[in-house]
């Protein structure tokens, strides 16, 4: 591999990873104290420094090698030999600018502290006792907390202090952390784009993902949505999936109370009494066998196509009565009038339910979405409506409902049902990271065509294709070795910002003498940006070695 190729490998891929690992670091860090109600344990102090730490290191090592390789330094690696958080901020502010204040300096001064002297000072033999006290992990994090969120520790007779972990309080610490991190993100996103590089690119699902690109620093909306799964399977019927647990009687547990027991649902670091309670009813009734039996709790098994049946008993749900919007009335001359009333809200909640329409919130706005042949679709609001009057002039022509009848329905709801109302009673799907990834490929433009790209370069790396500077295009290209003289080429040819996608094109081109390919004399295969559309006839390529 030649030392482009090298270069470009290091900084595409292998700081990629860095990025990844920096994410996992600072996500484990608040989950940490996510899973706690108080902050009173060294150890938890600890490992929430050393997790933070260890991510916003390696977070500002990824900012500065960018910014010097961009400067001309092609060397730096060898300044990195360090974990002066503080030092290596002052590195980077020599070559960009950075929105800190003292808030954000002094936590990158206690991490600084912490790294250096705190994760091994109870190695070191002191005869003086308050050294230990006064300089240990505990105490350095409760002064900066005390400083900067007005925290007052707490001491209870017997124990040491404390500070009470409010949702309020995790948050305020996660925007804390965020403010450092999402800064320094956005710096090296700015930077690797200039470079031409994809160092930025995040794994979607992936615990960075979380904290670089929904920007999340706290669990909040992951416990809202244990929450309503919980909901949900209060209030679920029995189906397929549930009905077998029915068959295994519950141990009696009755030492707590039940918001306690969902409590450890949701965080079995807490409530641990639970856990010996159910320990102690296992060994005194000698149930060694009851754990196999309920594994099948939270696992995937065949339940016979539970959902044909669901989709069958949406349908059902949904068939109101079509009567009940219909007036007759025969005047006395013999003529006959028809009046239809408007559509209430439970049945167009109804309608939209059967013909598997939903809203979402994506970005801030809501949007009407369909599930067609399991694909989400978007549709706009006279889609909306063209589709539920669809159905219920279908509903009349089932129910042999004369021409007279469906004319006056037509009159009534032939230009738009009210998208007031439809806003209103629209059934809501929860935001979800699936959901969010489905929505986004439907309708989010840049995002579809970001996420395209990206399998596109794993694709690539995967079969290890080699990148080399191209004189057609300022991105390069990358080229694979598939015959003992010709080359396949993928080239990036430029980044359609109208679009917000990159424009590609697959050749097949032929080398001489092991010769350098040459672009130019390729023949174009594809044109355009599909890594999924056009994966079939990449592999038929790579597979004629």
């Amino acid at each position: 591999m030649n030392s482009i190729a090298s270069q470009f490998q290091w900084k595409n891929f292998n700081l990629n990873m860095e990025l990844h690992i920096s994410g996992a670091f600072i996500y484990e860090g608040i989950f940490i104290l996510d899973r706690l109600d108080q902050l009173n344990a060294e150890e938890d102090c600890f490992l929430f420094l050393y997790n933070i730490s260890v991510g916003i290191e390696r977070l500002e090592k990824i900012a500065y090698l960018l910014l010097a390789h961009k400067s001309g330094d092609l060397n730096p690696a060898n300044k990195l030999k360090s974990h002066n958080h503080t030092s290596f901020y002052d590195r980077i502010k020599y070559y960009a600018t950075l929105p800190f204040s003292k808030r954000e300096t002094d936590f990158l001064e206690l991490l600084r502290r912490f790294y250096a002297n705190g994760r091994y000072n109870r190695f070191n033999y002191n005869e003086n006792v308050s050294e230990y006290i006064h300089n240990n992990d505990k105490d350095i994090l409760f002064n900066y907390l005390e400083k900067y969120l007005n925290l007052n520790p707490i001491s209870y007779i017997g124990c040491s202090q404390s500070i009470t972990l409010s949702q309020t309080v995790k948050d305020s610490i996660g925007e804390i952390i965020s403010s450092i991190v999402l800064p320094l993100y956005r710096l090296i996103c700015d930077t690797a784009y200039s470079l031409h590089l994809f160092t930025y690119e995040i794994r979607y699902g992936s615990k960075a993902y979380k904290i670089f690109i929904e920007q999340e620093f706290s669990f909040y909306k992951e416990h809202i949505t244990q929450r309503e799964i919980i909901l949900k399977l209060i209030n679920s019927p029995t189906n397929k999936y549930i009905e077998p647990f029915h068959s295994i009687a519950p141990i009696d547990l009755e030492n707590q109370t039940i918001s306690n027991y969902i409590k450890y649902l949701i965080n079995f670091s807490t409530c641990m009494d639970i856990k010996d309670e159910v320990s102690q009813i296992y060994e005194d009734n000698h149930l060694e066998n009851r754990a196999s039996q309920i594994e099948l709790i939270g696992s995937e098994y065949d339940c016979d196509d539970e959902s044909d049946e669901l989709e069958v008993d949406v349908i059902n749900v949904a068939q109101f009565n079509v009567d009940d919007i219909f007036t007759e009335k025969i005047y006395k001359n013999g003529n006959k009038r028809i009046s239809v009333r408007k559509l209430n809200s439970e049945e167009i909640t109804l309608i939209c339910t059967a013909l598997r329409i939903f809203k979402y919130q994506y970005g801030g706005i809501w949007y009407f979405m369909r599930v067609n042949n399991d694909v989400v679709e978007h549709i706009n609001n006279r889609e909306l409506s063209r589709l539920i009057n669809e159905y219920i002039s279908e509903q009349l022509i089932e129910n042999s409902f004369s021409r007279d009848y469906r004319n006056a329905f037509l009159q009534k709801y032939g230009s738009i049902i009210p998208i007031n109302l439809l806003k209103d009673v629209c059934p809501i799907v929860m935001t979800s990271r699936e959901m969010d990834h489905k929505i986004g490929m439907c309708i989010d433009k840049a995002y579809r065509n970001n996420y395209l790209k990206d399998e596109l370069l794993r694709f690539l790396q995967i079969h290890e294709f080699l990148y080399a500077k191209s004189k057609t295009s300022q991105l390069g290209y990358y080229y694979k070795l598939i015959s003992p003289n010709k080359y396949l080429i993928v080239d990036i040819a430029t980044f359609d910002e109208s679009k917000a996608c990159y424009v590609f094109d697959l050749l097949e081109a032929n080398s001489q003498n092991n010769r350098h390919p040459n672009i130019e004399d390729g023949k174009i295969i594809i044109y355009g940006l599909d890594i999924i559309k056009h994966r079939e006839i990449l592999e038929r390529l790579l597979t004629n070695d």
